[in-house]
C-alpha cells in the first residue's frame, strides 16, 4: 500500500484541547511552552533572558514546521511586556574634570524633560541677570561706591595741587600720568616762592601715593561690586531654579547644587557685553 505524502501546508499547526482554565488563571495565555514536552524549552529561555553578558546567545533548535520560530518570537515580546521601562542614561557637566563628563540615570522620559527644562533655565537667567545688572537699582549702588571713591581721589589730588601751587608749580592730570610745570602769567613764571628739586620730589612721591592707593581702591571696589552682584543672583537664581530643583532633586540634588555654585562663580558669563564707553556712560548716569 502506498502512503500518500502530505505537506506542512496541508496538515497546519497542531492544535491541543488547553485552556486558560487548565492554569488556574484567565489571564494566563495557551502556548506551546505550556505543554510538558516543551517545559524544559521554556526554563532554558528564562535562564537566557536573565543572562545580561553582550557574548551570551540562545538557539532555539526544532523541525522545520514546527512553529518553533512563532512560538519562540511570541513568547519574548511577552518577556519584554513584563519587563520595567527603560530608564534614560544622560551625561551631565563635570564641574571639576570638565573632559570626564557625568552619567546619571532617570526614570523614562525624565531625560527629554531634563534637557527642556535646562535650556529654559539657562534663557531666563540670561534675561533676568541682564536686566537685574543693568537696570536702576544696581546701578544705583554702583555709581554710590564709584562716587565715594573719585571724591576720595579728588581731594588728595587737590591737596597736591594746593602745596604744589605755593611753590610756584602746577599739577596736571594726563591720559597715562601727571605732569608738574611752573606756573606761568602772560607767558612769564609764577612770582610765588621758589620751588627746588626737593619740593618736586615731595610732589611726585605724593602722586605716586594717591595712584598707588587708587588702585588698590579700585580692587577694593571691584570686590564690594561682586558680592552685591553675587548676592543679587543667588536670590533670582533661588527662583529661577526652583522648578528643576522640585522635579529633578531626588535624581540630581548634589548635581544641581554644584550647578547653582558654578553660576554664581561665572555670573558675567551670562552678561550681555558691554561697550566700555557705554558702561561708563552708565556710571556717570
Amino acid at each position: 500500500m502506498t502512503i500518500p505524502s502530505l505537506s506542512a501546508d496541508v496538515i497546519g499547526l497542531p492544535k491541543f484541547d488547553l485552556s486558560e482554565a487548565d492554569f488556574g488563571s484567565p489571564d494566563h495565555s495557551v502556548s506551546f511552552f505550556d505543554l510538558t514536552s516543551h517545559s524544559r524549552a521554556k526554563a532554558a529561555l528564562d535562564f537566557g533572558l536573565k543572562m545580561r553578558s553582550s557574548s551570551a546567545n540562545m538557539f532555539v533548535v526544532g523541525s522545520e514546521d514546527s512553529g518553533r520560530m512563532m512560538a519562540t518570537i511570541a513568547f519574548l515580546k511577552d518577556a519584554v511586556r513584563q519587563l520595567p521601562p527603560v530608564s534614560d542614561w544622560i551625561y551631565l557637566n563635570n564641574f571639576i574634570s570638565a573632559h570626564r563628563p557625568l552619567p546619571f540615570r532617570l526614570p523614562s522620559g525624565l531625560g527629554h524633560q531634563l534637557q527642556t527644562g535646562m535650556v529654559d533655565l539657562i534663557e531666563s537667567i540670561h534675561e533676568v541677570f541682564n536686566k537685574t545688572f543693568s537696570g536702576p537699582t544696581f546701578m544705583a549702588q554702583v555709581n554710590a561706591l564709584t562716587s565715594e571713591l573719585e571724591a576720595e581721589v579728588r581731594a588728595n589730588i587737590e591737596k597736591v595741587q594746593k602745596f604744589a601751587n605755593s611753590k610756584g608749580l602746577h599739577v596736571e592730570s594726563g591720559p597715562e600720568e601727571f605732569t608738574i610745570s611752573p606756573i606761568e602769567t602772560n607767558g612769564k613764571k609764577s612770582a610765588a616762592k621758589p620751588y627746588d628739586q626737593q619740593d618736586i620730589q615731595k610732589i611726585r612721591e605724593q602722586i605716586s601715593e594717591i595712584t598707588t592707593n587708587a588702585h588698590l581702591s579700585g580692587r577694593e571696589l571691584s570686590k564690594k561690586i561682586e558680592a552685591i552682584k553675587r548676592e543679587e543672583g543667588v536670590k533670582i537664581l533661588a527662583v529661577l531654579i526652583k522648578p528643576l530643583v522640585e522635579k529633578f532633586s531626588a535624581y540630581l540634588g548634589e548635581w544641581i547644587e554644584e550647578l547653582k555654585n558654578d553660576i554664581i562663580e561665572h555670573i558675567d558669563a551670562f552678561l550681555d557685553d558691554l561697550d566700555e564707553i557705554e558702561w561708563a556712560e552708565r556710571v556717570e548716569d
